[in-house]
């Protein structure tokens, strides 16, 4: 019963109906029940033996129902129609977790894999449990009653710890929470595997550089990088899912941009191969870095690219005892 004397019920329920006549039970001449009359939702009435419980499998349905009933004793007295409105519940409660940054308790950044169906968030994270009850629109919820959680193991072996609105902290690499819900009159919600990835790894970025005439391809082998030729800069970056040693499970969120700059013009995002021609011969220092989809940035790589497309000038120069004038 809720505080606005609503009655509430699961559809699973059974009740009883019990019915006294007022007389004085040591009278003689009390007269006992003949018969209890109910019926629900304006269908036909129907009549059981006292004491007879009925079932609510009629008002499995969720939403609100009209529950009406009267007695009569042998002596054909009846009373008046009583009338109680039920509100059946038969929704679970839902529960979700969400990342929260122990930085500045916001909502965390997180990533979710559709394909693995992982949900990544970075080391600075930890996890809340939000809880509701949920109900149709033409009836009442019976309200959250508690919450329970459980973690990694403790989920297989059906160990589920009572929610109390706690932070949930999780180390680096893979984790299964669970949770379920109850609601006030005892719908209990399947706890569903939620799996979650703390990815403390950042990703790894590469170059290329290929010289497309000569052909030459110049990886991350050796800080200055010497060419003669028009020449493109390919940058890529990929984010492990390690699965071995001590960071296993560490990272894999995916890369979610690259970014250089050239001689310290500032940076940008990289998009396409990078072709140096324009600017003709010199010197051109470029500085890159990847950064993965929960905020983990890689070292910056920094390489040397000498461009040099002049061909040399050869002057041949006699010394001045050799000159003749003739």
């Amino acid at each position: 019963i809720d505080s606005n004397n609503n009655l509430l019920v699961s559809g699973n329920l059974d009740f009883y109906f019990n019915a006294e006549d007022t007389n004085d039970f040591n009278n003689p001449y009390f007269v006992k029940i003949k018969n209890i009359y109910y019926r629900i939702d304006g269908s036909e009435w129907n009549n059981t033996e006292n004491n007879k419980y009925i079932s609510l499998a009629a008002l499995s349905m969720s939403g609100s129902h009209l529950l009406e009933y009267y007695s009569e004793d042998i002596a054909g007295n009846i009373e008046p129609i009583n009338k109680k409105y039920l509100f059946v519940d038969n929704f679970s409660p839902q529960v979700i977790f969400v990342p929260y940054s122990a930085t500045n308790d916001m909502p965390s950044k997180m990533y979710l894999d559709n394909d693995l169906g992982y949900i990544f968030v970075d080391t600075n994270a930890y996890f809340k449990a939000y809880a509701f009850d949920i109900t149709m629109s033409n009836s009442l919820m019976s309200g959250l009653k508690s919450v329970y959680y459980a973690v990694d193991s403790n989920y297989f072996t059906n160990n589920f710890s009572v929610y109390n609105n706690n932070k949930i902290y999780l180390s680096t690499g893979y984790h299964i929470l669970a949770s379920k819900g109850i609601d006030n009159v005892g719908n209990e919600s399947i706890p569903i595997p939620f799996k979650a990835v703390i990815d403390e790894a950042p990703p790894i970025a590469h170059r290329i550089v290929v010289d497309e005439v000569a052909g030459i391809t110049n990886t991350d082998m050796g800080d200055v990088i010497q060419i003669t030729h028009s020449a493109k800069v390919y940058l890529f970056a990929h984010d492990p899912y390690l699965l071995e040693g001590a960071e296993a499970n560490s990272g894999g969120s995916g890369v979610a941009f690259i970014q250089y700059q050239i001689n310290s013009n500032g940076f940008k995002n990289y998009e396409s191969p990078i072709d140096i021609s324009s600017g003709g011969s010199g010197r051109y220092i470029f500085d890159y870095f990847a950064k993965d989809n929960v905020g983990n940035v890689s070292a910056t790589d920094q390489f040397v690219l000498i461009y040099d497309n002049t061909s040399p000038q050869l002057q041949i120069t006699i010394p001045q005892p050799y000159l003749f004038d003739n």
